[in-house]
């Protein structure tokens, strides 16, 4: 997997569709007559997330070929709470919900192929063809359990007994709900590499009345529910960044960086869904990484139909500012010069001490100033004095895509969604939206035109989007 803008989409895009599969297969996936709820989720779970979605808005995230089978699902599912939970000991999450026709629920189970097994003691279906590692639904009572494999069902048996002695809806830690919530969810350290021991990141979503959404999150300790101050970052204190940043549509974040992040341990969560090539950058970059202290941004963009569709890193517009403490962004320039000089190449700077130089048609430009270090792709970099003292928040992100038509005139609907994330001294605020329309509807649709035209793209003669 490639670090760029469409990488992240993507990966965006693939997160949703397995959330949405996953409560597809539920529709197509011991509890009360109420259905399965916190009461059935042991006290230990690391992850556990209610989630309530008006239909239309999860049919908008699902393909197209599963719309048939969403439809069937809808008629005999209570889809106004479903539960994703998940343990330490499982191979992945634990996804349930309530049935309110659990004949019917079979019936399509069995029309779909999947077959009655029965695995440690419990009868579960299973698609026709997989083995001890394919999904497995377990239909109980008035509800439904979908199991990422085989091999947990014995963990999920486990998981309702530590239940009946100790159970997650005891704790009291799940957000009250209300009108407009779409979202609540309690997540451990071990999910989040956030926090200390002890403690969980507690989550709530809302939407409003024109269709936009808003996250909250925050940190308390597990035993006496207190809110805990976020301290891992400080109030970025230098805004001539702002100065490097991409005009909008783009993707920027800010953030004052301080040395309690653990670089090591975000390398290690992250890293395992890199390629080898890209696992391998992670391990080089480390030791500049835990020298970053003040200021650090990245910008992306602006966006065009050729970067919002480009495999490529290289394909990219980019920026980077990061403050280095130690003499780091001297070093940084080093260590790019030396690489060059490797090459066979004599990097020279500028006469305003930026270095730039053009490799199989790919312009990078950096410099170090003071203990600022700058990098940009395939963009202009122009130093300018670190003029701006201003304090902001700790953390700010924002990310505008352009209105889809002008990406691909032959779009249904001309979204243009967008998202801000903003942290303060205790919690951390994502908001996002697409003018009246549903964010989720618009990012779905937006993902996938993305798609369809990176797969059309390449097929295309060279030239095709200059």
């Amino acid at each position: 997997m490639k670090p760029n803008i469409h990488t992240a989409l993507s990966l965006s895009k693939r997160i949703v569709t397995a959330a949405a599969m996953a409560l597809t297969l539920i529709f197509h996936s011991c509890s009360s007559s109420e259905g399965p709820s916190p009461a059935d989720v042991p006290s230990s779970a690391s992850m556990v997330a209610l989630v309530s979605l008006p239909p239309e808005q999860i049919a908008a995230m699902l393909p197209e070929r599963l719309a048939e089978v969403y439809s069937r699902a809808e008629k005999c599912c209570d889809l106004s709470r479903i539960m994703v939970y998940r343990t330490d000991e499982a191979q992945g999450n634990f996804t349930a919900l309530k049935l309110t026709d659990a004949g019917a629920f079979e019936d399509m189970l069995r029309e779909l192929g999947w077959q009655k097994r029965k695995t440690e003691s419990t009868e579960a279906y299973c698609p026709a063809d997989a083995g001890e590692f394919g999904p497995c639904i377990i239909v109980r009572d008035s509800g439904a359990w979908l199991l990422p494999t085989v091999k947990d069902i014995k963990t999920w048996r486990e998981s309702l007994k530590q239940a009946e002695k100790s159970d997650f809806g005891s704790l009291g830690l799940l957000p009250e709900g209300g009108e407009g919530t779409i979202l609540t969810a309690c997540l451990s350290p071990s999910v989040t590499g956030m926090g200390p021991a002890g403690s969980m990141a507690v989550v709530k979503g809302t939407m409003a009345a024109d269709s936009s959404l808003t996250f909250t999150a925050s940190i308390i300790n597990k035993s006496d529910r207190k809110t805990l101050p976020l301290t891992a970052l400080a109030p970025v204190t230098d805004g001539s960044y702002r100065h490097y940043m991409p005009q909008q549509p783009s993707l920027t974040v800010a953030a004052g960086l301080t040395q309690g992040i653990n670089w090591s341990g975000l390398v290690d969560l992250f890293g395992p869904g890199l390629s080898t090539q890209n696992q391998g950058l992670l391990q080089s970059l480390l030791p500049y990484m835990n020298k970053l202290e003040g200021t650090f941004a990245i910008g992306i963009g602006p966006f065009d139909a050729k970067n919002l569709t480009a495999e490529r890193l290289e394909d990219q517009r980019i920026t980077i500012y990061a403050t280095l403490k130690a003499n780091g962004a001297a070093e940084a320039v080093e260590e790019i010069n030396g690489n060059l000089r490797a090459k066979g190449l004599n990097p020279q700077p500028r006469a305003d001490g930026v270095y730039s130089y053009n490799l199989d048609g790919i312009r990078y430009s950096y410099t170090a100033m003071d203990n600022r270090f700058v990098f940009a792709l395939n963009r202009d970099l122009i130093p300018v004095p670190a003029a701006d003292t201003s304090r902001e928040a700790p953390l700010t992100a924002g990310l505008t895509l352009p209105p889809l038509k002008t990406v691909s005139p032959t779009a249904k609907a001309d979204y243009a969604p967008q998202a801000e994330l903003t942290m303060g001294p205790e919690s951390v605020s994502l908001t996002v939206k697409s003018g009246k329309s549903s964010p989720i509807t618009a990012f779905s649709y937006y993902l996938r035109i993305l798609e369809e035209l990176r797969e059309n793209r390449y097929s295309q003669p060279d030239g095709y989007y200059e």
